[in-house]
């Protein structure tokens, strides 16, 4: 596991990162609209039609709540196979932010390992707070002061 993590190339690993949450983006703005599209066209139709005449009169908060009922009702409900694309899609885009957070992880390690820095606290640091250890790795990593490793020549 080691070895596969410091041998790994993670510019193109990123690269296929960012490439796959472009598609997964474009897959995404497809679905959804084509999933709702019933429910899109009948609040459409209601927001034409202006049904505000038919609704029955209340007072000021009870005729607000009757009418945005009124409307719900209206609308078709959400089948199982909304929530289906729905729910894939919101699991690629975990799937896609665990990838990612371990990626930063052993990216952080490689180069803690390559820099001679701890290799167990950027990490650690990297799965609690993520950008902000790459950050702070970035920062670290050109002090002067410090004493690289000599390479055997």
């Amino acid at each position: 596991m080691r070895k596969t993590i410091l041998t790994k190339n993670y510019a193109k690993a990123f690269k296929r990162l960012i490439l796959l949450a472009v598609v997964l983006a474009l897959v995404t703005a497809a679905a959804i609209p084509l999933s709702l599209s019933r429910q899109i066209s009948d609040l459409s139709a209601l927001e034409q039609t202006k049904q505000e005449e038919t609704l029955p009169e209340g007072g000021e908060h009870g005729g607000h709540a009757d009418r945005e009922e009124l409307w719900k009702s209206r609308i078709t409900p959400l089948s199982a196979a909304n929530y289906a694309i729905l729910g894939g899609l919101a699991v690629l885009w975990l799937v896609l932010l665990v990838y990612y957070w371990l990626l930063v992880m052993a990216w952080l390690y490689k180069n803690a390992v390559n820099e001679g820095m701890n290799r167990s606290l950027w990490p650690i640091l990297g799965l609690f707070t993520n950008l902000l250890a790459v950050l702070a790795f970035l920062i670290v990593r050109d002090d002067p002061r410090r004493v690289r490793p000599q390479t055997a020549q």
